[in-house]
């Protein structure tokens, strides 16, 4: 066997051993992101089934599989497996990655576009999430709007608004260019008065200030906000993780074979 092949399986062995599924995979989709393990095969030629059960000093641990149940634990050295006998079942994050060789294995390490792929519906599942569970109390301009006028409010300004100025605040004089301006400025004064009428603001004549419903709901909404773009900052570094850690198991794949 190669120098290369003896280091992949070693490295193979090493890391499904050390995240072996348990007996009796619970598969809770509200513990999903914690799912991470593997399930490894050897098909042997001329042996029944032989399931991996642990690896150390290069001697791997097995239990054949024959008449729907398991014998003893048998032992195996590195030199008697080969590469193309493995079969991983890696379960991660509520999805099952199969492999169906060492050499597989090394291909989706260096190109793991599985994991990308998981990763990125991860992430984009969190951001519609997020923004639909916004939705639900209000929409994005109600919270511009409400921004402006508690930070009026804090900093002492003067809260006598029209739907014509909250149009520069949000938008600047850019407003005044486009071409269904009029609906615009009716739709920001209609937001205006439902918050008065959902209680986040109050009006005084032409005076508004923000309630403390208001102001509780706009801190829940910015803290929310904020732990969504980390989520999705960290999702996405994952990934450029991942790549790097490809681009490094290639370069030590190279050194090993050389």
């Amino acid at each position: 066997m190669s120098r290369f092949n003896i280091w992949l399986l070693n490295r193979i062995l090493e890391k499904v051993t050390a995240k072996e599924c348990p007996d009796k995979l619970e598969r809770l989709w509200e513990d999903r992101q914690k799912e991470d393990c593997y399930f490894t095969v050897l098909e042997i030629k001329g042996k029944p089934l032989a399931v991996l059960r642990g690896y150390s000093e290069h001697l791997v641990r097995v239990k054949y599989f024959s008449d729907n149940k398991y014998s003893d634990e048998k032992q195996l050295a590195l030199n008697e497996i080969l590469p193309n006998s493995l079969r991983i079942n890696h379960y991660f994050h509520g999805n099952q990655i199969n492999f169906n060789s060492a050499h597989h294995w090394f291909m989706i390490s260096v190109f793991p576009w599985p994991y990308i792929r998981i990763r990125v519906n991860e992430a984009l599942g969190s951001f519609l999430q997020a923004r639909f569970n916004k939705k639900k109390i209000v929409t994005e301009t109600r919270f511009a709007i409400l921004r402006v006028v508690i930070e009026d409010y804090l900093d002492g300004r003067k809260l006598n608004y029209s739907a014509h100025n909250l149009a520069q605040r949000l938008y600047s004089d850019r407003i005044y260019l486009r071409p269904d301006f009029d609906e615009q400025i009716g739709k920001l004064g209609r937001i205006l008065e439902s918050l008065c009428e959902s209680e986040y603001l109050q009006k005084n004549q032409l005076d508004y200030s923000p309630t403390g419903l208001g102001m509780s709901v706009f801190e829940k909404h910015e803290e929310e906000d904020r732990r969504h773009r980390q989520v999705v900052w960290t999702q996405w570094l994952l990934v450029a993780l991942t790549l790097a850690i490809a681009a490094a198991t290639v370069v030590q794949a190279f050194k090993a074979g050389t």
